[in-house]
């Protein structure tokens, strides 16, 4: 299996890399992922048998980046010629979201440290482009679970149907 990087630590490789700033986000997710900031609120919170109590929350706050899927670019082409501009190829499975601010994706991933996202190496970011065309080409075999189900190795007790037969 694939070494798995842990998100924070892929800007330029080391922790706090200030020297970037910009990063590409990298997403093997398929419908994608929005990326924005939260921050902690208190509220309150009415309780059973009256009285309110005080909890915190977090609120989404600031700009939001949306990092595309890699389905959408499945037969785009096939649909609508026009479409071949307007997507990128994927990277070695992973779909791109360049000019995201470094610091932006710094604060991002330490708020969601333990998103499985980024704890599997779904979603990660680099300042230097071959930087992390080399880290997608080391984790092009990941998998993320929403993969179609092979044909030819079905689960024991699915059969195909016969096409013949529903007509």
């Amino acid at each position: 299996m694939a070494n798995n990087h842990n998100a924070s630590t892929s800007i330029d490789g080391n922790k706090g890399s200030k020297g970037a700033q910009f990063v590409t986000v990298y997403s093997k997710l398929p419908n994608g992922i929005f990326l924005q900031l939260s921050e902690e609120i208190t509220v309150h919170e009415p309780i059973m048998g009256g009285g309110v109590r005080e909890v915190r929350q977090g609120k989404k706050s600031g700009l939001r980046y949306s990092v595309p899927g890699t389905a959408q670019y499945i037969g785009l082409d096939a649909v609508d010629p026009k479409n071949v501009g307007k997507n990128k190829p994927l990277v070695f499975g992973y779909a791109t979201l360049p000019n995201v601010p470094a610091d932006f994706w710094e604060t991002w991933s330490k708020q969601n440290a333990d998103a499985d996202c980024l704890v599997r190496g779904l979603v990660f970011a680099h300042a230097q482009v071959a930087d992390g065309e080399a880290h997608a080409k080391e984790n092009e075999k990941l998998t993320h679970g929403l993969e179609p189900i092979d044909q030819s190795k079905l689960p024991r007790g699915i059969v195909r149907a016969d096409r013949s037969e529903a007509a």
